[in-house]
């Protein structure tokens, strides 16, 4: 690239590189899995949702999920129905869920804080992750190091924080927030590990030998005989 002068040059780079991000853009946009039936059948009951159980805390163990509430001391309670709906829909509910990463509407489910990350109510998008994150398994997603805390079990490719989000502000029927860019990074991860197949699902209930989530297992949710 020849150029005279150096306002000339910095144009032409910068013409150079719009030409070159504008694929990067057009890839990295998402192009929706379900459908408005599927979107509102699973993701509507968690925005309705008033008691998932859980909060999520900076130093926790990394293992707070709505899958798993702690309600009256017992840490073994029943999870919520809209969670427990999507279980039972198995790989069904993945386009739902992978869709909803990037839906910044808030839940009544408070995200802590400290003295360095804010507090708040988390959007349904983080939602989704906690419960994608424990009900699907594919190559590349879980992470092998031993790490604890807040997404310490899984490949950072495939994950984002519940306050990676900004400009919370009240809309007409509850507060929404704006994304920041890693969620859509995260969630195009996502959609190529199903979009390829590579995703399975999981009953993570099925991991657990107590009577409490007994009623949750695959055999359990089976259609019987």
């Amino acid at each position: 690239m020849k150029c005279s002068g150096l306002h000339a040059c910095a144009s032409a780079l910068l013409v150079v590189l719009a030409i070159c991000l504008c694929p990067l853009s057009a890839r990295a946009a998402h192009r929706r899995l379900s459908t408005p039936v599927q979107y509102h059948k699973y993701v509507d009951p968690l925005l309705a949702e008033t008691d998932f159980g859980i909060h999520y805390y900076e130093g926790g163990g990394g293992d707070e999920s709505v899958l798993y509430p702690l309600r009256n001391g017992n840490p073994y309670a029943k999870p919520s129905e809209p969670v427990l709906a999507i279980v039972r829909a198995g790989v069904r509910a993945f386009p739902a869920l992978i869709d909803c990463l990037s839906d910044g509407r808030m839940t009544t489910v408070p995200f802590d804080g400290n003295n360095i990350t804010r507090k708040m109510d988390v959007p349904v998008g983080f939602v989704c992750l906690d419960i994608l994150m424990h009900v699907a398994h594919g190559p590349g997603i879980e992470a092998n190091d031993g790490a604890d805390g807040l997404g310490g079990s899984i490949n950072t490719d495939f994950y984002f924080r519940p306050n990676d989000y900004a400009n919370c502000l009240p809309w007409p029927k509850m507060t929404r927030c704006d994304l920041e860019p890693w969620i859509l990074v995260v969630q195009s991860n996502w959609s190529r590990l199903f979009r390829r197949g590579e995703l399975r699902f999981h009953n993570p209930y099925d991991d657990w030998h107590i009577p409490e989530y007994a009623p949750y297992t695959s055999s359990a949710l089976s259609p019987k005989k």
